[in-house]
């Protein structure tokens, strides 16, 4: 029966749902079909998918050179015929073309003559003595793809609920033996030792007997791992030739990078007897590679995000209160981790046995869990030796020296400790030390904001061992505040991507406008952190954030 769909037209017909096609009339040249999740603000997609696994903006349709295509925008990715289309690469579309995005299952129709006998494709099967071609119905080949994508969804929910690496790399195997393509499935690692590569099976189905039916072949794996790319038994002579390989009847194998360029896992799968796996089988291994590679990036991600949430607490518990008073000096305090990563900031208030007070603000460079057990151990050891009575400098010396010392320091961070140190005496005579950091502001008791300059600064602590710092002398008077501030405020950017201090020491005519007129420590925090947020316009911190006011309090 003739199809009646207009020239220039598709039609999407879905596969699984009784659900009316979706039929599109050709966008004008350039144009787009979007086909995505519907989202509150923006415009809505022409076909709407609503399910969480599908991208706002999933893929694409649009008619180049006269014919339709599509490209996959999705980070789930869009898959084309069994096969996993680039991410934005147009495809050209055939008529009866499967495609898949996240859950939802569509056959192309472009309109073109067809009967209830004609057939899709050809396909081969195997006899005793010879191969003969097979014309394959349109209604099985739609049966055969909804069982397939079936397959899929369920490798996609078996593989990415795995909540750990070794039970992601078991599912995958378990998903490959139960599509009933291959006899054995198996994922092996590999392992450098001594400039040579051994290979190391962690999962294998149906059990570990099942490699007693032959040895996998060393060959494949290798090519597979060099070549970056799933690779088959008939991809080479070498592969068929090998000793392994006999009685083989199909072999694939394909890398399974948890990272960006990072392959240590290799999935492995072949078939000895029974004939050949179906034409879909080697998209579908290729998939499920990739997909327990995108769930171990997952359960990874998940780890850190773990540890980067201990890193938060640690650095919060090493914070002091949000006000308090240390002998004659009062201070607020505002403190918080980037919306994206946990850095190193630091704040610590230490009273000194002969009456100082000392307040150092720091930043550890470099992001993570590395840069918060550095931070750490700044705060302990600063701490430790203004306790003993050593001045400022001295502290900041040690500190400096600490860590240049150990060469473990440069591996978990970048390599240094930018920090600023200030020591109120009783009599309101201030020394301070700057390493690095320069961020600070002097506020006098009626409102007025200056910058502060440190003439006698030096390199940030830990950049070279035997650094010398030496301190800058001034005073404060009765309700005077020094105002410190991490790089988080400064290096800030909004909608229009400037920062709100590019070059503090430059302009800091910003960051003084919010504090003139400001009447405690509290108020300038306050200050400091609306500044912020209005520059910041709703994007998200980028920086850890730190905020102190330390005032003069006899």
């Amino acid at each position: 029966m003739a199809s009646n769909l207009p020239s220039g037209r598709i039609r999407l017909k879905w596969l699984g749902s009784g659900r009316e096609p979706v039929e599109l009339d050709a966008p004008a040249p350039g144009a787009v079909v979007v086909l995505g999740r519907p989202s509150a603000s923006g415009p809505a997609p022409e076909v709407p998918l609503n399910d969480p696994s599908v991208s706002r903006r999933h893929a694409e349709l649009s008619v180049r050179d006269g014919a339709w295509c599509m490209q996959g925008l999705g980070k789930a990715g869009t898959i084309i015929d069994g096969a996993l289309a680039a991410a934005g690469v147009w495809v050209p579309l055939r008529h009866g073309a499967i495609i898949q995005v996240g859950p939802y299952g569509f056959q192309v129709d472009l309109g073109r003559a067809a009967t209830s006998q004609a057939f899709e494709t050809i396909g081969f099967a195997d006899d005793a003595d010879s191969v003969r071609a097979v014309r394959v119905p349109a209604a099985d080949l739609e049966r055969m793809a909804e069982l397939r994508l079936s397959q899929l969804a369920a490798a996609s929910d078996a593989i990415g609920g795995a909540d750990s690496a070794e039970s992601v790399l078991a599912a995958a195997v378990r998903v490959l033996l139960e599509s009933r393509d291959f006899e054995r499935a198996a994922v092996v690692a590999a392992v450098e030792d001594g400039g040579e590569v051994r290979y190391e099976t962690v999962a294998v189905a149906p059990d570990a007997a099942a490699l007693q039916g032959g040895s996998l072949s060393r060959t494949l794996l290798g090519a597979a791992r060099a070549a970056g790319q799933m690779v088959q038994m008939e991809d080479d002579l070498r592969f068929r030739a090998a000793e392994s390989m006999i009685g083989t009847n199909a072999a694939v194998c394909a890398p399974v990078a948890s990272r960006q360029g990072v392959t240590r896992y290799l999935l492995y799968a072949d078939r000895r007897s029974g004939g050949r796996p179906g034409s879909a089988a080697i998209p579908f291994a290729n998939l499920v590679a990739r997909l327990a590679g995108s769930a171990l990036v997952a359960v990874e991600q998940r780890r850190m995000a773990g540890d980067l949430e201990q890193a938060r607490v640690v650095q919060q518990r090493l914070m002091p209160k949000e006000e308090g008073r240390c002998g004659h000096v009062s201070w607020s305090l505002f403190s918080r981790a980037a919306d994206t990563c946990v850095s190193g900031d630091f704040f610590s208030i230490i009273e000194a046995p002969d009456g100082r007070v000392v307040a150092v603000i720091g930043d550890v460079a470099g992001k993570g869990v590395g840069a918060g057990l550095v931070m750490a151990a700044a705060v302990t050891h600063l701490d430790g030796t203004v306790r003993v009575g050593l001045p400022i400098e001295r502290s900041m010396t040690g500190v400096s020296d600490y860590f240049a010392r150990r060469q473990s320091f440069e591996v978990a961070t970048a390599g240094f400790i930018t920090a600023l140190g200030v020591e109120v005496h009783p009599d309101g005579r201030c020394r301070a030390v700057d390493a690095g950091h320069s961020y600070a502001a002097l506020v006098r008791a009626d409102g007025t904001a200056e910058p502060m300059a440190f003439p006698n600064g030096a390199f940030s602590t830990g950049w070279v061992e035997g650094t010398e710092y030496s301190a800058d002398e001034f005073r404060l008077g009765a309700g005077d505040r020094v105002v410190l501030f991490s790089d988080g405020i400064a290096e800030q950017t909004g909608r229009d991507g400037a920062r709100l201090a590019a070059s503090y020491a430059e302009d800091p005519s910003a960051v003084l406008a919010a504090l003139r007129g400001s009447r405690g420590p509290e108020d300038d925090v306050r200050r400091l952190r609306e500044l912020l947020v209005r520059h910041a316009a709703g994007r998200p911190w980028e920086d850890d954030v730190t905020v102190a006011s330390i005032a003069f309090a006899p």
